[in-house]
């Protein structure tokens, strides 16, 4: 389960590194796709994601992948601090089939969609 959760965060991750720096052919610029790609939290990408007035603008793809960041963010919060819970065999894998779903939705949404998504998550509204 924390693997699929870090699998999902991960993509989301290099997907604010490459919105905010997609050349990363010095120094300069790779440290500045690190910090973009390192700038993601999970908390603020847990809120974001269960943040109805955000949610409302996003385009069905990135709706799928806002619906499933809390939910496996929480069973992969189990899965690390409760040892004593076991998850069923298939219900991790219907949550990797998911996870590999709203993944491949995202990467191949355009570019814009995967802009605004970054925003939301990566930068706090004032």
């Amino acid at each position: 389960m924390s693997t699929t959760y870090y699998a999902l965060f991960h993509a989301i991750a290099a997907a604010c590194g490459d919105a905010v720096m997609p050349d990363v052919s010095d120094g300069l610029t790779r440290e500045a796709h690190r910090l973009a790609y390192r700038g993601l939290d999970h908390g603020a990408l847990r809120s974001a994601c269960i943040n109805s007035s955000i949610l409302r603008r996003l385009p069905p793809t990135m709706r799928g992948l806002a619906d499933t960041v809390p939910l496996i963010q929480a069973k992969r919060h189990i899965a690390d601090y409760d040892p004593a819970h076991a998850f069923a065999l298939e219900d991790v894998i219907d949550d990797i089939d998911r996870c590999e779903r709203v993944i491949a939705d995202f990467l191949a949404a355009p570019e814009a969609d995967r802009r605004a998504f970054v925003a939301f998550v990566l930068f706090r509204a004032r």
